[in-house]
């Protein structure tokens, strides 16, 4: 016979909620949520039980050039409404991406910005940046 398998998409898409995805995936999975630039999706979401959420697309993107961008000031909201890490998205350069974690962000998620000639050279730049960035936010206390 034949085994038939789901896409990773359509199981990741099955669950309506965190809390659904945590009863099938168990107390061992990250389970996070893109939350665009929504505060309340961000909110009901870490209140189902998501580890993380994430807002974006912040710049324009070659990987979802069609996708709507968010303001800059929806991680300031949420790094003040909610006790979960914040992952900004869409079209994030090492030139961009303090600003982000300035303004919150916990962490860059980066997909085109990786897809280069030497993702090696761009992945210790994002780290650069980002190590600079968190040095200047304890040194400011922001």
């Amino acid at each position: 016979g034949t085994i038939q398998s789901p896409s990773l998409d359509d199981r990741i898409n099955a669950f309506a909620d965190p809390a659904q995805a945590r009863a099938q995936l168990g107390a061992q999975a990250l389970i996070g949520v893109s939350c665009y630039a929504d505060l309340a999706r961000a909110r009901t979401a870490v209140a189902q039980g998501a580890d993380y959420v994430a807002f974006g697309c912040f710049f324009p993107s070659v990987t979802k050039p069609e996708a709507a961008l968010a303001p800059i000031d929806v991680l300031r909201a949420a790094k003040a409404a909610l006790s979960v890490p914040l992952v900004a998205i869409g079209g994030i350069t090492p030139d961009n991406a303090p600003m982000l974690i300035a303004a919150g962000a916990d962490l860059v998620a980066v997909i085109g910005g990786l897809c280069g000639r030497d993702p090696a050279a761009q992945a210790r730049s994002y780290a650069q940046r980002f190590t600079a960035a968190e040095a200047a936010s304890f040194s400011t206390g922001a």
